[in-house]
């Protein structure tokens, strides 16, 4: 920061829109990441949600109640792994 006038330097400037763009990268990835129960294989899809078991659709995987469990066999989160679909 110039102590003058301050205001940023570009380069301060430019680190903060580097850090700004990674931040959305990984709010997007999250937001869309699928993940599968290791169990019964049923596909969580952030998209379409869960709205039986009370999750609405653009919900992230990571967003879920902790004691929400798979509308198939009922195994729980820590049964779940991201999927690349």
């Amino acid at each position: 920061m110039c102590t003058a006038c301050s205001t940023l330097g570009s380069k301060a400037v430019e680190e903060r829109a580097e850090i700004s763009n990674e931040k959305n990268i990984y709010i997007n990835k999250k937001s869309i990441a699928m993940h599968k129960c290791i169990i019964c294989g049923y596909l969580y899809n952030p998209e379409e949600g869960d709205p039986v078991g009370g999750v609405v659709p653009g919900t992230a995987f990571e967003d879920i109640d902790p004691e929400w469990q798979c509308p198939l066999c009922g195994a729980g989160k820590e049964e779940f792994e991201e999927a690349d679909y």
